[in-house]
This record gives C-alpha cells, structure tokens and sequence, in this order.
C-alpha cells in the first residue's frame, strides 16, 4: 500500500511512501499535505494531480513523471574520501 501526500493547496503529489498494511505510520509528517491512501499500488508518478471531486488522480501536462536529483561531491567529501584512503591499513602490513 502507498500513502501518497498531496499538497494541500495544489492538490499535487508531493511524496509517495510503500508501507505495509499493518505498519503503523504517522499521516502528518507533512504540515503542507494531506494524505491519500493508494491500497493497490497504482501511483508512481509527481505529475498527478487529486481531483478531490472525482476522489481519483489526474495527470498534469508539463511537469515531468520524476524529478531527477543529480548529487555532486562537494570539496569537504573529497577530503573526507582522501583522508579515509590514507587512513587506510593495507592487508599485506597486516
């Protein structure tokens, strides 16, 4: 099962989370959302809409199905990084 949170002034999914029926889970982790629930797993995508009147989701033309995060290593991970290679013992000193 999916609880999916849609923001509460644009009714746009804004989180999806895969829960198991019997977990218990809080629903106001977001203060901006409300949440739906989607018991077969039908949502997957950020550019639906809830249609509160019809009680289903619609799609939205131009945004896109998933955002796409691109995480690059700052300069502090690439000391870090370094630092832990040098710290490293090698197997043959051993």
């Amino acid at each position: 099962m999916n609880k999916v949170f849609c923001n509460k002034e644009t009714n746009m999914v804004e989180q999806i989370i895969n829960i198991d029926i019997d977990t218990r889970f809080e629903e106001n982790w977001f203060s901006n959302c409300y949440v739906v629930d989607d018991i077969n797993n039908e949502i997957n995508a950020y550019n639906l809409r809830y249609n509160k009147e019809m009680k289903k989701f619609e799609s939205v033309e131009g945004v896109p199905d998933f955002e796409e995060a691109i995480f690059e290593e700052s300069e502090k991970d690439l000391k870090i990084k370094s630092l832990k290679e040098e710290l490293e013992i090698p197997q043959d000193a051993l």
